[in-house]
């Protein structure tokens, strides 16, 4: 039996209305990086948004490969887990140049604001399949490997509390 997509949207809200379900913190930290990306632009220094790295790494880890490997969902997660991967590998790139140049400005504009766009597919595309899809013993499951992980808090610098 297919699942029914109708209300996905619905169906993600209500899960990242309950504190501490996964789609809540992911959603929190999502946010955390809104704000980290403003500070960013204000600022120009890019090792505010380090931590996106661990907020990465735990939807790849946690998220894609469950859609991919039990749903056979792999379009979202193959395009968003190969963004994800050039995100972190940008930024990672950029904090480690010493000139910092008009180029490097631009790569910086162009990085930060694909880590917008990301946020916007995980809240439209990603969370809402997951939603859908997911059981709850997955969803517990997920909660209990997030805790290795640690949460992205909004604090600048920026923080993993674990």
């Amino acid at each position: 039996m297919k699942p029914d997509y109708t209300n996905k949207h619905e169906k993600a809200a209500a899960l990242i209305a309950v504190k501490g379900h996964p789609l809540y913190t992911f959603t929190q930290e999502n946010n955390a990086l809104s704000e980290l990306i403003e500070q960013v632009r204000a600022s120009g220094e890019i090792e505010a948004i380090r931590g996106i790295s661990v907020h990465y790494a735990k939807k790849g880890d946690l998220l894609y490969p469950l859609l991919k490997a039990k749903y056979d969902i792999a379009g979202p997660s193959d395009l968003m887990w190969t963004d994800d991967d050039e995100i972190r590998d940008e930024i990672s790139a950029l904090a480690k140049e010493a000139e910092r140049g008009e180029n490097w400005k631009k790569r910086l504009n162009a990085v930060i604001d694909k880590a917008e766009q990301m946020i916007v597919k995980d809240q439209r595309v990603l969370f809402p399949i997951c939603a859908v899809n997911f059981t709850e013993d997955e969803w517990k499951g997920i909660y209990l490997d997030s805790k290795a992980y640690g949460w992205l808090k909004s604090s600048a610098p920026i923080r993993i509390i674990k």
